[in-house]
């Protein structure tokens, strides 16, 4: 990855992480643009250049973690769910 390529790389982790640390601390709706950009350390017009809203922030830090729980091999007991297989109840898949 190039030195820009890093660097852009930083600043969208900083967003995310500030808008992750935003919703945990005030909750969902309770805090705006400016707020993520002041927790980032960066201007509004930065945070504009990665994201199009607060919304389309935190819709990104759900994908990353549904991304990461998707890359997860299934825990056994839901393997066998998954495949169609109750545990505990007999006559097959429904």
């Amino acid at each position: 990855m190039s030195r820009r390529e890093l660097n852009k790389a930083a600043t969208r982790q900083a967003i995310t992480d500030a808008a992750l640390g935003l919703l945990r601390s005030r909750g969902p709706g309770n805090f705006t643009v400016e707020d993520i950009a002041d927790a980032a350390g960066i201007s509004r017009r930065t945070f504009f250049n990665y994201f199009s809203s607060t919304d389309a922030a935190l819709a990104s830090i759900v994908h990353g973690f549904l991304e990461n729980a998707i890359q997860q091999p299934a825990p056994p007991a839901v393997a066998r769910t998954h495949a169609g297989v109750c545990p505990g109840r007999t006559g097959g898949p429904r």
